[in-house]
């Protein structure tokens, strides 16, 4: 179930970066839904932050926004070691999902992402090198 909520959503919000879709949008959150983006740089440091609260028309705009203006494209490690998911006693899911972040035709880092497919997006960080950006975790 895990690796296919993130092949679904990382299929999704790569599409982002074209200039008609529409498919990445606030109906795929819960209308309360909350997510955490943090651009980190190579030596950890938070270079941008950004947080949306209560609100699924602002978090798929700001996802949208971030990944539009950093050209990025999420590649999934979709084996046991990239996605974990797990189900607490009260029905809950809560999905890991690890890959490469490309921007164009480069890897640019990594990202980490914790979702919880009822609603929240835990969090989602970048790392930048140097060069633009090295990951999202």
């Amino acid at each position: 179930m895990a690796n296919d909520f993130v092949k679904w959503f990382y299929d999704l919000i790569n599409t982002c970066n074209l200039l008609d879709a529409t498919e990445f949008n606030s109906s795929m959150f819960w209308p309360d839904a909350t997510a955490k983006v943090n651009l980190l740089g190579v030596d950890g440091e938070c270079i941008e932050s950004f947080q949306v609260e209560q609100s699924s028309v602002d978090v798929s705009c700001m996802l949208k926004d971030v990944v539009r203006r950093h050209i990025l494209q999420f590649n999934p490690n979709l084996c046991d070691e990239g996605v974990r998911g797990r189900l607490d006693p009260h029905g809950l899911v809560i999905v890991l999902a690890c890959g490469t972040l490309h921007n164009q035709h480069t890897v640019c880092g990594v990202f980490e992402q914790v979702n919880s497919p009822c609603g929240e997006i835990k969090a989602v960080l970048f790392e930048f090198s140097s060069h633009g950006l090295v990951g999202l975790g």
